[in-house]
């Protein structure tokens, strides 16, 4: 204050010396341009709104410009449009706001690593542990885990005693009633207390060590907080994809299920996420926690990570996309998967490829959608069977619950072991399931097995909606399905594309299983689109003569290709199955309204078609593009009459 006065009586004895001539002067102006000031002041009133206004302008450009992108690869491809969309089991995709690992309340870079024992003991509770606690949590828990974390951080901190205040019992959660709680702690004849602070819901961050980072050695040996949080505001981010660290807690956040068939269930404890180059994780699996979801993908281990074989995970409902893009390939025979929900994309993009998943008990997933999806190496025994594991027996990769199997095995180049028993009693969606699974060739027509004492009917498709683009590029596959009850398809668009091999009847015929009420098989009543069913299935020339057509519309590309298919697809009137006591027209064909490249470059057919009832086609300018291009042997007068 005294330096502030005396400038301020510098600056007056400056005022009062200057020159009186000056002081006149602008007395003299300041009457004669009164109106100027006013006029003045208004410009530069109205400039500054402007000025304002631009920078108000720029900051939000600024802050639009610097929001975080997620940086999560998609795990599956957009499939091919189909040209009549089914979207009734569709709902919009919400679209998250990004979140990030990011870094909580690191210690002091500093000093950390040269404080004492006590100091340090004090410094990592205060920093990683108070304020931090999970309700879910018991005192036992958190005891476990600050040892742990002083174990593996400063191994030479040795008998630590903790007592717990406040706290009747070492195995009662801690809730949110309370923030009383402590322990006090005594260390090398030192006593003090460590205070919980606030207790959170079902939440605490993970705790890592940073044993090399590329980007900023001084890290190293360091710990640091984790979460996962849309505001990275003021907060430390690593990237991962460059530091090598291990794990010393598991952080976890409670979310609700996003997966369509999972809705109804209750809340998931999920696992933070650990990408990059995690090198170690505690061997002890948190008990809360439930979900495993994207535990370790996007991971750039060494093919294993120590710790996670002994995981107990018998309390885990979510292993969706656990490994996806990572190149864990370790053994997991110990996991315990009987009470998992959700397998969707969990080995997807990844090599892994061992048999310690061969007996796992798979009896409560629900979803199996492209779990191996774009795994370009496995191929393992994944059959249901009988097993006798320790003093427990069941029935391994029992699929009886599973509701989608879309894309389970897309791009999966060497996939071909025997899958032949599954049950696919409730299964909705095999869309996709074998696209690109090139060596694929199993067999999977629906018959009964049995497994153990049990028999079932394996290859039952009864539920099935969706098997567009089912054998996609399997180029090999060529095994007879004839039996499949196809009552409830909707979608068959790109079934046999590109299946280069295949060529078995799949004629709409009356079935009858031992045990089982007489069906159709090859009911394609409910089918819509037969968009590129057999394009490019070059090998194809397969019975498909008394197909119901009645309510497709499009027949793009349906035989594009097919170098070898010549069957008769005339329409038919009152067809009768056996016995089967409704009639039907076989490729009636009157509500196509789209037949462009239909039998492109099929160079052996010459069946006649000019019965058929193109009259809606005709109506329009359009879906006529080269539908007969290169149907060379085909004799005109047997085409049907669609106007160019």
């Amino acid at each position: 204050m005294d330096k502030n006065n005396s400038q301020n009586q510098t600056q007056n004895q400056v005022d009062q010396i200057k020159n009186p001539t000056d002081n006149q002067q602008l007395t003299n102006q300041d009457n004669s341009s009164e109106n100027n000031k006013k006029r003045l002041l208004k410009i530069l009133a109205f400039t500054g709104l402007i000025v304002v206004l631009v920078a108000a302008a720029t900051t939000v450009s600024v802050v639009k410009f610097c929001q975080v992108r997620s940086n999560q690869p998609d795990t599956k491809p957009d499939p091919a449009p189909a040209p009549n969309p089914d979207n009734s089991d569709k709902s919009p995709t919400p679209v998250p706001s990004p979140e990030e690992l990011i870094v909580i309340n690191p210690i002091s870079v500093d000093d950390e690593l040269s404080l004492s024992d006590l100091n340090y003991i004090k410094r990592v509770w205060d920093q990683h542990f108070k304020d931090k606690r999970s309700s879910l949590e018991t005192f036992q828990d958190v005891e476990d885990s600050f040892k742990y974390v002083l174990k593996e951080a400063r191994p030479k901190i040795k008998d630590l005693e903790m007592k717990a205040i406040n706290m009747p019992s070492m195995n009662n959660q801690l809730g949110l009633d309370r923030n009383d709680y402590k322990f006090e702690v005594t260390y090398e004849n030192q006593t003090f207390d460590l205070e919980f602070g606030k207790i959170n819901d079902s939440q605490r961050p993970s705790i890592i060590k940073i044993l090399n980072s590329f980007e900023n050695s001084s890290d190293n040996n360091k710990l640091f907080s984790v979460i996962l949080s849309k505001d990275t505001t003021n907060h430390k981010k690593i990237d991962f994809q460059k530091t090598d660290y291990q794990v010393l807690q598991l952080g976890y956040h409670k979310v609700k299920p996003t997966n369509q068939e999972l809705v109804n269930l209750e809340s998931y404890v999920q696992v933070i996420a650990m990408p990059g180059k995690v090198k170690q994780v505690p061997e002890k699996l948190a008990r809360e926690i439930t979900s495993l979801k994207a535990v370790f993908a996007d991971s750039k281990f060494d093919k294993k990570i120590s710790g996670i074989d002994k995981w107990d995970t018998s309390n885990i409902k979510n292993m969706s996309r656990a490994f996806d893009n990572s190149i864990f390939n370790d053994n997991l025979s110990n996991w315990n998967t009987s009470n998992v929900v959700d397998m969707s994309s969990m080995f997807a993009n990844s090599p892994f490829n061992n048999s310690s998943i061969a007996n796992w008990d798979t009896s409560n997933v629900v979803d199996m959608s492209s779990m191996f999806a774009f795994n370009k190496t496995f191929d393992q025994d994944i059959s249901t069977k009988k097993v006798n594991n320790k003093d427990k027996s069941y029935v391994a990769w029992n699929t009886s619950k599973v509701k989608s199997m879309s894309s389970m095995f897309q791009g999966a180049e060497t996939f071909n072991k025997k899958i032949s028993n599954w049950d696919t009693s409730q299964v909705t969606r095999l869309d996709e399931m074998f696209d690109g699974a090139k060596l694929f060739n199993q067999e999977i027509n629906t018959k009964w097995v049995t497994v153990g004492t049990k028999p079932h009917l394996a290859w039952d498709i009864l539920n099935v909606k969706k098997l567009n683009g089912m054998f996609k590029n399997a180029e090999a596959f060529n095994q007879n399905i004839d039996s499949w009850n196809t009552s409830k398809v909707e979608d068959i668009y790109q079934l046999f594309k590109n299946a280069k091999m295949f060529s078995q009847n799949i004629n709409t015929k009356h079935v009858k299983l031992v045990s089982k009420e007489r069906y159709l098989a090859w009911d394609t009543s409910k089918v819509t689109s037969l968009e590129g069913v057999f394009w490019g299935a070059k090998a194809f020339n397969g019975d498909i003569s008394i197909w119901n057509t009645s309510k497709v519309e499009n027949l793009d590309n349906i035989f594009r290709d097919a170098e070898k298919f010549n069957r008769n697809i005339d329409f038919k009137r009152d067809v009768l199955v056996k016995s089967e006591i409704k009639h039907y027209l076989a490729w009636d064909v009157k509500n196509v309204k789209s037949i462009n490249y239909g039998f492109y470059n099929a160079k052996s057919f010459n069946q006649n078609l000019s019965n058929w009832n193109v009259d809606k086609l005709n109506k329009s300018d359009k879906g006529k593009d080269n539908w007969d291009t290169g149907a060379t042997k085909w004799n005109s007068w047997h085409k049907p009459k669609i106007k160019k």
